[in-house]
């Protein structure tokens, strides 16, 4: 494992433990919740059945995998294949249970030669010259500037209570373990940057629920997620948006 990919599993790592830590114990939950002898035995038959499922899939997946393997070698199919077609944006793409995909990027001395990843310094500043009117940063990059991981989050409140938020997320290298997206209630596409980098753009197709641009540069993965509410103007704002992000290297 290399000292990046050490860092942002480090990082992802202390921030869910953050989060579990700032959940209430199972104590605590015992004084304030009183469920019924009923409901008790629901949930006992509820999680086997999680964890029957999840020994099934993890049995299928392994079978899968091979599968994936044989089927590498066939790389003009996958031209036809949305699911797979990972070689034109240049990183494997994994899809993984409850409607999430992850993503990991080939070893590079395995990627086609016609299609390197091209070497440059190291990432050292993100800038948005782009951002919808109306919407106000909630989240900001940290200081320093952490080229492993990083996020930003924009918010606009509408009328109506309607509430949209713009999410960008950032890390070096990823793994399928590291990273997914909710690829729940969206139709899977594929469209081309102004800079020519290829793009998963998941649109969204209900309302309340997200549309998604994942992509690569250089060594990062990329994602830019929009609150679609169905008006008509989230996704063109998303690519307008993903357009006007640059990348500083030094």
């Amino acid at each position: 494992m290399s000292e990046s990919e050490r860092i942002l599993k480090t990082a992802v790592g202390r921030l869910i433990d953050e989060q579990i830590a700032a959940l209430p114990s199972d104590k605590e939950l015992e004084r304030t919740i009183h469920v019924s002898r009923n409901f008790q035995k629901k949930m006992r038959r509820l999680i086997n059945g999680v964890r029957v499922r999840e020994g099934v899939y993890r049995v299928l997946q392994n079978v899968a995998g091979f599968f994936i393997v044989l089927l590498l070698g066939f790389g003009a199919l996958f031209a036809f294949n949305e699911n797979v077609r990972a070689w034109t944006i240049q990183f494997f793409r994994t899809l993984i249970e409850h409607d999430m995909t992850a993503y990991s990027f080939p070893d590079q001395k395995g990627e086609k030669e016609d299609n390197p990843v091209t070497e440059q310094g190291e990432l050292n500043g993100i800038e948005f010259t782009y951002v919808p009117d109306g919407f106000e940063m909630t989240l900001g990059l940290d200081e320093p500037f952490d080229s492993s991981i990083g996020m930003v989050v924009y918010e606009k409140m509408g009328e109506n209570d309607e509430w949209w938020n713009l999410t960008f997320t950032y890390g070096k290298n990823p793994t399928e373990e590291n990273n997914a997206v909710d690829s729940e209630y969206t139709k899977l596409e594929h469209i081309v940057l102004d800079n020519g980098v290829e793009c998963d753009f998941y649109r969204c197709t209900t309302k309340g629920h997200t549309s998604i641009l994942v992509w690569r540069d250089k060594k990062e993965l990329y994602t830019l997620q929009i609150k679609d509410n169905q008006e008509g103007w989230e996704n063109e704002e998303l690519i307008k948006v993903a357009n006007g992000i640059k990348m500083i290297y030094e």
